[in-house]
């Protein structure tokens, strides 16, 4: 998120932010509307951070007696690993990125939020991982469990988060220089986005793509074969391929 810091003016109080007493030019105006409008973007944020945190504490509640049921008894696989995990990697983001934004606190300081965002970009790759691993088990499953498939979609996947790897640590050491606390809006704010930002998503993108591919592929394929989608399972196993595609290629998630 960007909280532009040459839209703050130096030793800022929120009462010089809207002067009422004289009249201001249409720069000083211009500049009035900037300072609000990202105002109101930060009391955006932080209402859609603590919806997102409460709907996720929520939604893990509800489902907490039929995961006691049906998946705590069941052994251990790296489909298991990869949920969990990826469920404490999305709850401790939005517990920081709850707080970091929560107006009740102490000002923090340049260190808190250079660690915050180092924390959050590790945490953001960690988890796309672990769901495109999860990914990468169904689509070997859709394919048939051969073990050629799966040699060659752990390949697949492997370059595609290396080459990530690489990408988010440039971008992450891009940010140092970024970084600031804004006194004003309470939070932390990135002056301007490194130039890498924009392509982090591309190597995991496009090993959605072909698992996307598969599963749409094989859903034509079983139903030009047979004129159904196959048992309750396999139809699980597109309609959540399909779902998670379309999803995570949202635009606003590159914003």
């Amino acid at each position: 998120m960007r909280y532009g810091s040459p839209l703050e003016p130096e030793n800022s109080t929120l009462p010089l932010l809207f002067p009422t007493n004289r009249a201001m030019d249409g720069v000083e105006s211009e500049l009035i509307r900037e300072i609000v409008g990202v105002g109101e973007h930060v009391a955006l944020t932080r209402w859609a951070s603590a919806i997102a945190l409460t709907i996720f504490v929520w939604d893990n509640l509800l489902t907490l007696g039929d995961e006691v049921y049906f998946i705590w008894p069941k052994k251990w696989s790296s489909v298991k690993v990869c949920t969990y995990g990826n469920r404490i990697l999305c709850f401790v983001a939005l517990v920081l990125n709850t707080l970091q934004l929560d107006t009740t606190h102490r000002n923090f300081t340049y260190e808190f939020c250079a660690a915050y965002f180092h924390i959050a970009g590790y945490f953001a790759y960690a988890s796309f991982a672990l769901c495109n691993w999860i990914l990468l088990v169904r689509a070997h499953a859709l394919l048939g469990g051969k073990r050629n498939h799966f040699v060659w979609l752990c390949s697949l996947f492997a370059v595609a988060y290396a080459g990530t790897a690489v990408l988010v640590v440039i971008a992450t050491l891009g940010l140092q220089s970024q970084l600031y606390y804004s006194d004003v809006f309470k939070a932390c704010g990135i002056r301007e986005l490194p130039y890498l930002m924009p392509f982090l998503w591309i190597p995991a993108g496009i090993f959605e793509t072909i698992v996307f591919t598969i599963t749409v592929t094989k859903v034509y394929r079983s139903f030009q074969l047979s004129r159904c989608l196959g048992s309750d399972l396999f139809m699980v196993l597109y309609r959540d391929g399909v779902a998670y595609y379309l999803v995570s290629r949202n635009p606003l998630e590159y914003e």
